[in-house]
């Protein structure tokens, strides 16, 4: 039997539950379902790592949501059906890994913290992401939402010393984990459910018959206050108990809420990262392009921790969010969160539906980038993958990172 530290040390646990992550949109129309079979076509014709991927995922033993596969439809994430599972031990293991999560001891709660300050620590080496990239003169703050354990705060204020810091994570009373970094004159943390700053994002009248009325929170963030860097890494934890009109819907209101919270308040050539998951699934793909009108993006997957998974960070800096692209796409991504939150059934599905782009011309533009971009990615996942020791055919008992 296993202890739960070593599966932590090696990088299987995170605060920012990826276990049950969707790849952002809830809810796939019949022409997103299509565009991303489209997307992994081209990118199996073009991209031998991808294909090796695609055909080591088709043989991993091991749940489908552990590897933020997607959780409503299998077809649609994995781009086939995914084959029922042999060895039962993939199971077990899998349910190792969201018991200690769920439950983590003080002991597994600091291991964690050491293992997100080296991914914050190798992110910094690889991308120099934490390093604001302005004038000194301006000395914006820094905003990072999802923060628990702490780990990337330690590494954006080792990498600014002189910048304040606001630091929002969902209360542990609400399944959201402990900050560990060390308290600091210059770090304000607020223990807060990013998706329910109504207020912050722009709602000030609440409906009273809404399911969720009284659970909003007040404004958070100081009027005209400004960030030189955003930091978007919160991800829906199981132990987070939520009101039935969320259950779905929860990735996507996170996602929008980090975006469009950390757009509004960010400095024109400011730089935010945001945690997604499948560099090739459509929604994924969507947001990246976007971001690449007015941005500069690059990818960056860690080696020290989360090999297996499907999770890597997009790092967006020199952010012109003046420009008409960046200022289109905030509207939309803020209309989306506000049905996602008080809209309709259908409200829900149209904000959707207008969501949509031509994933042929995508592709003719973005898609060399892409391909490109998301290399790494995939390369670094395709070798803790083939490691995995529920690999049909295989004999390995070598522990996924």
């Amino acid at each position: 039997m296993q202890s739960s530290a070593p599966l932590i040390a090696s990088g299987n646990i995170q605060a920012r539950d990826e276990e049950f992550s969707v790849d952002l949109q809830t809810i796939e129309t019949e022409s997103a379902a299509a565009a991303h079979q489209i997307v992994t076509e081209y990118l199996l014709e073009r991209c031998n790592v991808f294909k090796e991927l695609s055909e080591i995922r088709r043989r991993v033993c091991a749940s489908v949501t552990d590897l933020s596969f997607g959780l409503q439809d299998n077809v649609l994430m994995c781009g086939h059906p995914i084959q029922g599972w042999e060895n039962p031990e993939g199971d077990e293991y899998w349910e190792k890994r969201r018991h200690t999560a769920d439950n983590p001891s003080p002991r597994t709660q600091q291991i964690f913290f050491e293992m997100t300050k080296r991914i914050g620590a190798e992110m910094q080496g690889s991308t120099k992401a934490f390093t604001l990239q302005l004038p000194a003169s301006t000395n914006p703050g820094i905003l990072d939402m999802g923060s628990a354990p702490g780990g990337f705060l330690t590494a954006a204020m080792k990498a600014n010393p002189r910048s304040d810091v606001v630091a929002l994570t969902l209360p542990p009373s609400s399944g959201g984990y402990e900050i560990l970094a060390p308290e600091h004159l210059r770090l304000s943390v607020k223990l807060v459910d990013v998706t329910m700053m109504a207020a912050d994002l722009g709602v000030l009248d609440i409906p009273a018959e809404h399911p969720d009325a009284l659970q909003f929170h007040p404004k958070q963030l100081k009027d005209g206050q400004k960030f030189g860097l955003v930091i978007c890494g919160g991800s829906t934890v199981r132990n987070h108990k939520v009101a039935t009109y969320r259950q779905g819907r929860e990735s996507c209101r996170l996602i929008m809420a980090q975006v469009v919270l950390g757009l509004e308040r960010l400095v024109p050539g400011g730089t935010m990262i945001l945690l997604l998951h499948k560099p090739e699934a459509w929604p994924t793909v969507k947001i990246l392009y976007t971001f690449s009108k007015f941005a500069s993006v690059k990818l960056f997957k860690p080696k020290s921790a989360h090999g297996a998974r499907s999770s890597f960070y997009m790092v967006a800096t020199n952010i012109q969010i003046q420009q008409e692209g960046a200022m289109i796409a905030l509207a939309k991504w803020k209309k989306i969160w506000h049905e996602c939150t008080f809209g309709t059934e259908e409200q829900y599905r149209e904000a959707f539906r207008e969501d949509q782009l031509d994933v042929h011309q995508v592709l003719a533009e973005f898609g060399p980038e892409l391909i490109r971009m998301s290399k790494r990615v995939w390369s670094i996942q395709k070798s803790n993958l083939s490691k995995a020791p529920f690999i049909r055919g295989t004999q390995g008992r070598q522990a996924l990172k």
